[in-house]
């Protein structure tokens, strides 16, 4: 197991590791992780949402990486890096990458707003959240988060405004960067 402890049933996840006539097999790989080995249907239609979690919280249990996402048109809804340890992860798009936010929910109503939000403070896409109140260093932040060569696109015609839902929602995050991507018809901020 990636923590040098050892193998068993309970952490054959599938992807990374494998299990086959009774012997243990590790994914090997030298820079990325690749959403593709997590099997997302990439039809901008089907909630691939799932499959970033599951390559995200793969990542976070090793430390961070890289997140290598190929061309493809991806709906999303809701991705979540709550906590400190969801640290030190990229997101590397080729070019020609697609997140369409996928819109789960109905409307309910948050304090003063009608929103798509799932919480009473800002929503997205992508939340990343240290999950934190009040803190006046970086020690309990979400750090080192990267999105880089993706378009990101909700369909405002049909959603209207919504004041709490963007892409990319970012609380306690310290050296956040976007390089090379675009944001069109985002409900509210786009970040």
């Amino acid at each position: 197991w990636h923590d040098g402890s050892a193998m068993d049933d309970s952490k054959v996840d599938g992807v990374i590791y494998i299990k086959k006539s009774d012997k243990y097999y590790k994914r090997q790989y030298e820079k990325y992780v690749n959403i593709d080995w997590f099997s997302p249907a990439k039809d901008g239609v089907t909630d691939d949402a799932p499959k970033f979690q599951e390559a995200v919280n793969y990542l976070k249990s090793i430390g961070g990486g890289t997140l290598l996402i190929p061309v493809g048109n991806y709906a999303i809804s809701h991705v979540d890096l709550i906590g400190k340890e969801y640290s030190n992860i990229h997101f590397k798009g080729e070019r020609g990458v697609k997140f369409f936010q996928k819109i789960t929910s109905t409307r309910v109503a948050r304090g003063s707003y009608l929103t798509f939000a799932r919480y009473d403070q800002a929503d997205g896409m992508f939340l990343i959240n240290a999950n934190i109140g009040t803190t006046f260093d970086s020690s309990q932040s979400v750090n080192n988060i990267k999105f880089t060569g993706i378009d990101f696109e909700t369909d405002v015609e049909t959603y209207m405004f919504d004041e709490l839902l963007h892409q990319i929602c970012a609380y306690g995050v310290n050296n956040l960067k976007i390089d090379e991507c675009n944001f069109k018809g985002f409900l509210s901020d786009a970040i």
